[in-house]
């Protein structure tokens, strides 16, 4: 952070892809306070964000909570959260950035991991629907966090909606049902 500061009194013009590859490390560790502070540098530095961006602070957002769910996070902190991401789709819209496949992955995981796995299987369906971009890692997750909440056969439908067969998806499904109805 006090590098870009320091560029920035020397004059020297600070590019989108630098203040990301600053980002993309805060993001990775779930460093949502140092995150936030790239993202309000864009602005002071006369940088549009891009797709990777909000990639990036999604990606914050998602392992933070990852982190936090080792140790139960509070209801409070997860809402928080929810409406930091709902203020990045926002900025998003109105700067017109496209989610792309990332963002889709980042924002579901997000989701999946603060116990909204009826919104994320809602944004995947939807997404499936309208030929929009969703990998097969964010179906795996989609599919798996319906499995953990006993939605077997939402489970089913989300991998079996993938553009390529996923089989050991489905076994796992099968195999986790199977599970259960013998509790």
């Amino acid at each position: 952070m006090n590098h870009v500061q320091a560029l920035r009194k020397k004059g020297t013009s600070i590019s989108a892809s630098a203040l990301n590859a600053i980002m993309s490390g805060g993001a990775e560790r779930g460093d949502i306070d140092r995150t936030v502070f790239m993202l309000e540098e864009f602005p002071r530095n006369d940088v549009e964000p891009n797709a990777d961006t909000f990639s990036f602070a999604f990606e914050a957002l998602g392992k933070n909570v990852a982190r936090k769910n080792r140790k139960p996070a509070s209801k409070a902190l997860i809402d928080s959260y929810l409406r930091k991401a709902d203020s990045f789709l926002t900025a998003m819209e109105e700067q017109g950035i496209a989610p792309t496949g990332h963002i889709a992955r980042e924002y579901v995981e997000l989701l999946c991991l603060a116990g909204e796995v009826e919104t994320a299987t809602a944004i995947v369906t939807d997404s499936i629907a309208s030929n929009g971009i969703v990998n097969s890692k964010t179906i795996y997750r989609v599919a798996m966090a319906n499995v953990t909440h006993k939605n077997f056969d939402v489970a089913r439908e989300v991998a079996s909606s993938a553009t390529e067969p996923l089989p050991f998806l489905l076994e796992t499904i099968e195999s986790a049902e199977r599970r259960e109805s013998t509790r």
